[in-house]
């Protein structure tokens, strides 16, 4: 039976009515050029979407702060309105696909093996949940800087006249230039998700209400 199989490296299929043929790896399908690319994704990086994991902030945050990892100022401040956020980019991008490939997969039962592997670790590796887990994260992580800059407005504050006006001079403007870090996140990295758009807003009403 091996001897008698084609090539994976064959440019074309001998036989496009063979039950194999769509499985062929071949420079001129694009569905079978996915297969290595999907096959990691799904059975390596996915399970690793939870808090313990790829969303950890230790391995989060310093993904959204799209720091240069070398300012003593905080990581979300350097090079803001410039940011590229190629990791948070990529990061949507497999919770996004891993989202999208559950839909399909969840009324075939033929598959449910490997979905059963993929959910093991937690409920939130399930390709359905990896976007939420993401939003949730994302919402910890924004509450969490923004906090960190109103407290640094209170901690200064001696409670005179004179130290309220020099802490609304600090405090402002790392607000605004926050609430415009999350907005770049947002339409950057995010590609205008609609739930991640409901998170921002979600986000700067907490910060702004002190919560």
């Amino acid at each position: 039976q091996i001897s008698q199989s084609r090539s994976l490296t064959s440019a074309a299929p001998a036989d496009a009515s063979s039950p194999t043929a769509d499985i062929t790896w071949s420079p001129i399908n694009n569905n079978t050029r996915r297969i290595f690319p999907a096959i990691i994704e799904s059975q390596l990086l996915a399970p690793h979407l939870v808090s313990s994991g790829i969303l950890h902030p230790q391995h989060l945050y310093p993904m959204l702060d799209d720091g240069d990892g070398s300012s003593t100022n905080a990581g979300w401040k350097v090079n803001t309105g410039s940011k590229t956020f190629l990791n948070a980019m990529r990061l949507y991008g497999l919770c996004w696909r891993m989202t999208q490939a559950s839909a399909p997969s969840s009324s075939t039962n033929s598959s449910s093996t490997p979905r059963k592997r993929n959910s093991a670790p937690s409920s939130t590796t399930t390709q359905e949940t990896a976007l939420q887990a993401l939003r949730v994260a994302f919402g910890e992580y924004g509450r969490l800087r923004g906090s960190e800059i109103t407290r640094q407005g209170v901690s200064d504050n001696n409670s005179n006249v004179k130290d309220i006006k020099e802490m609304e001079r600090k405090v402002i403007p790392d607000l605004l230039s926050f609430k415009a870090h999350l907005e770049s996140l947002h339409n950057i990295a995010f590609r205008s998700d609609e739930s991640l758009g409901t998170m921002v807003r979600s986000i700067l009403e907490d910060v702004m209400n002190g919560a």
